[in-house]
């Protein structure tokens, strides 16, 4: 492999990535308060509208015993106070009967998922995916030159056994960090390919992008299950006594927002993770290339292989999607007005995926590279 153990590395500050982070991460500390503020609306409003009842019927009986006995001292904050207990209690009887056994178990399913995806060990995120150590001697020490490099703690290395090439990191901590190869990648690239990419997910082990990431995450995994907490999980589409809609009203549009906001953080890390790439190995070529070998190779991945699915969404490169043009096919007649339609409809698929991806277009993150290849030659 081409790493060059004498080389000096200065870790790279992009400010335009920097200035997007400084934008983006208001915007979500701003929707995780808006989440926590409709959270308390909810539980205040049922707590106002039960403790309101059992006030009313705590206060009737001392009222009609207090004209039948002429007494004049009625014990109003007695009443009050019975009233408001009894009412928070009776919030949470109600929300116990008003879920059924199905819902409950499926609302925390997510919320296991959830606790799930904070794991930092490979057996518990992946489950189903057999692993086994790295015994490529080359990769090994590789990777252990590279983590000097970057000032790290040599990470574990395993493969996993799957068809789709990927690579990734498990782990929040330096100290405890796993990386992960497919089977599918080591049959795919090349020596200088595969020192590019172990570089790519040790920039990200540098960066504590598992930790940003999981942090930003939060605000939207929070806003969904609050979500599928007022709707019920079982579709029925009655929410809690009717309230669900004006719920959604507010939740929709954090969740939506949130999602592009996170979206925008994960094409930022992706990109500072390149430039890492390149600081630790000198080569940005050897990224480039790696990365339209994983992209050209995903276009196409094995349809039996279906453990790959968990893996997807850490890869270092982005799973593939339909094409545009399936979206706007139509089996049967044309809508009225289709000539005019297609291009807007077209425009709108095309944003919507731009703003929810979570990596940058590949051919955008090669010609970056490329740049940084022909600046460093004119040096």
């Amino acid at each position: 492999m081409s790493y060059d153990p004498n080389r000096s590395v200065q870790w790279p500050r992009a400010w335009s990535l920097y200035l997007r982070l400084v934008v983006a991460l208001p915007v979500l500390v701003l929707l995780g308060l808006a989440t926590l503020g409709v959270a308390a609306f909810v539980l205040i409003l049922f707590g106002a509208v039960a403790t309101i009842g059992l006030y009313m019927f705590g206060i009737g009986p001392v009222a009609v015993g207090a004209v039948a006995t002429g007494a004049t001292d009625v014990d109003a904050w007695g009443t009050v106070e019975w009233g408001v207990t009894g009412g928070w209690l009776l919030v949470f009887v109600l929300l116990l009967v008003r879920f059924t056994a199905h819902q409950v178990r499926s609302w925390l399913g997510g919320v296991a998922e959830w606790v799930r995806s904070l794991t930092d060990t490979v057996d518990a995120l992946f489950p189903e995916t057999p692993t086994r150590p790295v015994t490529d001697e080359r990769l090994v020490a590789t990777t252990t030159a590279l983590a000097q490099q970057a000032d790290l703690p040599t990470p574990d290395l395993v493969v996993a056994e799957t068809e789709t090439p990927e690579a990734l990191t498990v782990g929040y901590r330096p100290s405890t960090t796993t990386v992960v190869v497919t089977d599918g990648l080591l049959e795919t690239v090349g020596d200088r390919e595969l020192e590019a990419v172990v570089a790519h997910e040790l920039a990200h082990v540098k960066n504590r992008d598992a930790v940003v990431m999981t942090l930003v995450s939060s605000v939207v995994a929070g806003a969904t299950l609050l979500f599928g907490f007022v709707w019920g999980t079982d579709r029925s589409h009655d929410g809690i006594d009717g309230f669900a809609p004006y719920v959604s009203v507010v939740l929709l549009p954090i969740v939506f927002l949130a999602r592009a906001v996170v979206a925008l953080v994960a094409r930022v890390r992706e990109r500072a993770a390149d430039r890492g790439a390149v600081a630790l190995t000198g080569d940005p070529a050897g990224l480039a290339s790696a990365l339209d070998t994983l992209d050209t190779t995903l276009d196409s991945p094995p349809a039996e292989d279906l453990r790959h699915e968990e893996l997807v969404a850490l890869s270092i490169v982005p799973p593939p999607r339909e094409s545009v043009e399936s979206k706007l096919s139509w089996e049967r007649r044309r809508p009225v007005l289709w000539g005019l339609r297609r291009p807007v409809r077209r425009a709108f698929v095309l944003g919507y995926r731009r703003a929810y991806s979570t990596h940058p277009p590949t051919s955008d993150r090669i010609e970056r590279l490329r740049s940084l290849e022909r600046t460093a030659e004119r040096t």
